[in-house]
């Protein structure tokens, strides 16, 4: 399967190109001045490809950057409705761990993304040579409990700023290209969201009340609020 996946979830942005699990070519930039198009552009003419040569795209929903995420929806879903290719929506945490995997690392961890607001988003994994598995699930944490949380390695994008003991670890299109090649599933564009665990609230304004200058005839018309 000729996959094509995309990660524009943290500050380094990537795109790859693969043959089932074989990476045929990727380019990685921390700048958002190069287009995702431009960067996709690259690597199609780098592995050898034509546009019509991709049969899946694999693509980082997050958590992470929201514009980012939101970004490589709309890419797939355009190329979806232009061509018929398999979309495969991955889990941004589960691309960590994956990475983690493709470092030869070996036991406990804890990966976390920075949700903003002084929160972190965390889930908890076991990881070994052969495979990896969610241990704990993902939910969102406070700054206090990253702080008392010291006795696992911790790895996530841009935490260093947040704890000194985060060790650096991005989300990559290599390592989404390695689990869309274990996977059968596919969705059709309409349905992929982000993944975003904040509840959506909002409180209803109180409508509009207009005063008229009119009724207050001592009063300078510069003086009057309108609330």
């Amino acid at each position: 399967m000729k996959t094509l996946a995309i990660d524009l979830s943290s500050s380094r942005r990537s795109v790859a190109a693969a043959d089932g699990a074989t990476v045929l070519a990727a380019v990685s930039l921390e700048t958002i001045e190069t287009s995702p198009l431009t960067m996709i552009e690259q690597v199609l003419a780098a592995a050898g490809w034509r546009r019509e040569y991709v049969e899946a795209i694999a693509l980082g929903i997050g958590p992470g950057s929201y514009a980012g995420i939101r970004s490589a929806i709309a890419i797939a879903q355009g190329w979806q409705l232009a061509r018929e290719v398999r979309l495969i929506p991955i889990s941004s945490i589960d691309c960590l761990a994956a990475r983690l995997q493709l470092n030869h690392f070996n036991g406990s961890a804890r990966l976390l993304i920075d949700a903003q607001r002084g929160e972190f988003y965390r889930a908890g994994y076991e990881i070994s040579e052969s495979l990896w598995r969610q241990t704990t699930p993902l939910e969102i944490i406070t700054r206090a409990t990253l702080e008392a949380e010291i006795e696992v390695p911790t790895f996530g994008p841009d935490l260093e700023k947040h704890n000194a003991r985060c060790s650096p670890l991005f989300p990559d299109a290599a390592a989404l290209a390695m689990i869309a090649a274990g996977c059968d599933d596919s969705v059709s564009g309409e349905l992929i969201e982000p993944i975003y665990l904040r509840l959506s609230q909002f409180a209803k304004s109180n409508m509009p009340r207009t005063i008229l200058t009119q009724d207050l005839p001592n009063q300078p018309a510069s003086d009057c609020n309108l609330t």
